[in-house]
């Protein structure tokens, strides 16, 4: 009886493809948050 059910292989490709979703997430939010500033700056001269 082998339970590959959890193999690590499989895990480690699912914890992957989060973190890689995650920082795709955050690097579009940065972006947001920078043309954001981009926009504000004339108002703090």
């Amino acid at each position: 009886m082998s339970s590959n059910q959890f193999s690590p292989s499989c895990i480690s490709r699912k914890v992957l493809r989060l973190v890689v979703d995650l920082k795709e997430m955050l690097l579009e939010d940065l972006s947001y948050a920078v043309e954001d500033l981009e926009d504000m700056k004339p108002f703090f001269r």
